[in-house]
């Protein structure tokens, strides 16, 4: 079974990464941009990713947002049944009888789906113009304590197609929202965004007058405060244009791993350069860019619908979806050229695509040099250092001989004492601290124990060598 032919549908992930949802959409001959005709679907579909299987969970939004959604957020909450839909516009493709214009009217609502009994409900919703937006940013936060899940939304476009800059969250434990003013961070929609821990990541995006943004921001969920996480001047192509996107999409890879990515999405402004076709990748500890991560291209789930296929990024408007090492398109336009058609009925596909990043392991930092890469972000780390990054070693987690043979645990069971020339954190290095390093000018080949360079010696490879002069010749030169 094929993905369903739209655009602009809301994704989201189980828990367990074993399912995605999509939700909503545009389909074909009908579009969203100046002079397209906007109309937008309610269906609710399901795509395993292990079996390459799409199927349709509900069609009918009974009880749930009528009319279809299109640039709504969709998150799945904890426990994997419930589904949570909030915002996003609806239009029924109908010119109004007396204006001749399709009205496109936008939502604050909030419903949630539960997978198991395929029913919706509303939840209460806050109506105000600073929480009716389509095409934000939407993720699942649990709370300063923990305990409490939290819709934290960003940024999106209101009916008078103005975009902002508001926060705003809403608690499913007290159903109430709270909404964080305009802040310093300019107006965008279309943006891409992740969590990571307590801080929402936010990058590129969409002004009211569509001009594309290349910053990247972090918003604290505890202090509420934004601040740039990398150079304003700066981007993952190294400052041109190129990489100034909107409707990319922006993931974390895991709870625990540094780092962002970034994909797909319309570069430059004004939709001059083109779909971008590129994987790139912020590192959020060191702050750094990947311009340009690997990949390899898998369609599955279904054809591309009416003949079309859909190479990697080429159409826009569709889902993505974030598994650990493995990315989900779905969707979207058939082309570029029908993402920004004004000549004619737009076309969709219903096409699937599977992108498998980081064969190399460069998103966990090669294993840190303390193990191989096994799989695809995999890494078989070396006794007693920790998955997924081997980046951390706890002596009491090895399996062999502890510390190497050549120390003891202390410290809880978490770090090593080394026996006199053996190196931290594992003990299975020389350690020559004692001879002052070879003094850079060896190699310790053994604990305390320097091979010294060819005119170097001693014990810490301190003294050069003397020079000695070939007496014949002296003798030889001197008569």
């Amino acid at each position: 079974v094929a993905a369903r032919a739209v655009a602009h549908a809301a994704s989201a992930v189980s828990p367990d990464r074993r399912f995605m949802y999509t939700f909503g959409g545009v389909p074909s001959g009908f579009g969203l941009r100046k002079d397209q005709t906007p109309k937008t679907v309610c269906a609710l579909d399901e795509y395993r990713p292990a079996f390459f299987m799409w199927r349709t969970l509900d069609e009918q939004c009974a009880n749930g947002p009528v009319g279809g959604r299109a640039g709504a957020v969709m998150v799945a909450l904890d426990g994997g049944d419930e589904l949570l839909v909030h915002g996003g516009e609806s239009a029924s493709g109908v010119p109004d009888a007396e204006s001749g214009v399709v009205v496109r009217t936008f939502h604050t609502t909030v419903h949630v789906f539960t997978v198991s009994t395929r029913a919706w409900r509303a939840l209460p919703s806050l109506d105000t113009t600073e929480t009716r937006r389509a095409h934000h940013v939407g993720v699942l936060w649990r709370g300063a304590d923990g305990a409490t899940p939290t819709l934290v939304v960003y940024g999106g476009l209101t009916e008078s197609t103005k975009a902002l800059s508001s926060v705003a969250l809403y608690s499913l434990r007290t159903q109430t929202w709270a909404v964080v003013g305009a802040t310093a961070v300019r107006q965008r929609h279309a943006s891409g965004g992740a969590l990571l821990g307590d801080e929402l990541y936010v990058f590129g995006g969409f002004s009211s007058l569509l001009t594309t943004w290349n910053e990247l921001y972090r918003f604290n969920l505890r202090t509420r405060e934004f601040e740039p996480a990398a150079s304003l001047d700066t981007d993952v192509s190294g400052g041109d244009r190129r990489n100034y996107r909107a409707d990319n999409h922006l993931h974390a890879i895991d709870a625990t791993t540094p780092y962002v990515l970034v994909a797909s999405g319309v570069e430059d402004e004004n939709f001059r350069a083109g779909p971008a076709h590129t994987v790139a990748l912020f590192d959020a500890a060191r702050r750094t860019w990947n311009e340009s991560v690997p990949f390899e291209a898998e369609l599955g789930g279904g054809g591309g619908g009416d003949g079309f296929t859909m190479p990697p990024f080429a159409a826009q408007g569709y889902v993505l979806a974030q598994g650990h090492h493995k990315v989900v398109v779905a969707g979207g336009y058939a082309s570029y050229a029908d993402y920004t058609r004004t000549d004619g009925p737009t076309r969709t596909t219903n096409a699937t695509l599977t992108l498998t990043l980081d064969r190399d392991c460069t998103f966990i930092d090669n294993c840190a040099g303390h193990g191989t890469c096994a799989s695809a972000a995999t890494c078989a780390c070396l006794d007693g250092w920790a998955a997924p990054q081997c980046a951390t070693f706890e002596c009491s987690a090895a399996t062999g001989t502890v510390c190497g043979g050549h120390g003891r645990c202390a410290n809880n069971e978490v770090d090593c004492v080394c026996n006199a020339g053996y190196a931290a954190p594992d003990c299975r290095d020389f350690d020559c601290a004692a001879r002052a390093n070879c003094n850079a000018h060896g190699t310790c080949v053994g604990p305390n124990e320097c091979k010294c360079d060819k005119d170097w010696t001693g014990e810490q490879c301190e003294r050069r060598r003397a020079l000695v002069v070939d007496q014949t010749v002296t003798f030889a030169l001197a008569r």
